[in-house]
């Protein structure tokens, strides 16, 4: 698969001595600088053609082509940091996404209880009761957690949150 180039992304990504009109997946393997970051930023290729040229999100993770710091962008290959770039909580909570980031790279609630979050590293993400939501906490998540940790999280009895999730 190649998809078409403009001269100047031509020139951008295959220099002034040999352009050419394309850019194929073996060009990308063949250049490191060829990051998904830079094709999009550098290049402004738009990201529908790049998921044309590679629609596989382990072939740009195996080349290490894309970083965590991609994800947002990802959402035609629906990558998901946490299986697809092996990044882990910390590494969430660094980025400081929105929830609504995370909603649309597929991370659940589940998944952050998996990684190892708890009702303390909860607080970390800085997210309101309906971005929890939003990520599938819901009344039997609240149930599972003291009134204490709730009243911190979200400053609200058990009962209102459970009333808020319905």
């Amino acid at each position: 698969m190649r998809i078409p180039l403009t001269a100047g992304q031509a020139v951008t990504i295959h220099g002034w001595l040999q352009p050419k009109e394309t850019l194929s997946w073996v060009d990308v393997l063949g250049n490191p600088t060829l990051t998904f970051s830079f094709l999009v930023s550098q290049t402004r290729i738009p990201v529908e053609l790049l998921h044309r040229l590679q629609p596989d999100i382990n072939a740009w993770v195996s080349a290490s082509r894309v970083r965590l710091e991609d994800i947002p962008a990802l959402t035609l290959w629906g990558a998901h940091p946490l299986r697809d770039l092996n990044a882990d909580l910390g590494d969430l909570i660094h980025m400081e996404w929105p929830a609504c980031v995370l909603c649309r790279a597929g991370v659940t609630y589940a998944d952050l209880v998996d990684a190892g979050m708890t009702h303390d590293s909860m607080g970390l993400f800085g997210f309101t009761l309906r971005e929890w939501g939003s990520l599938g906490f819901g009344p039997a998540d609240a149930e599972r957690l003291q009134a204490s940790a709730l009243a911190r999280l979200f400053n609200l009895t058990p009962a209102d949150v459970c009333k808020c999730l319905r």
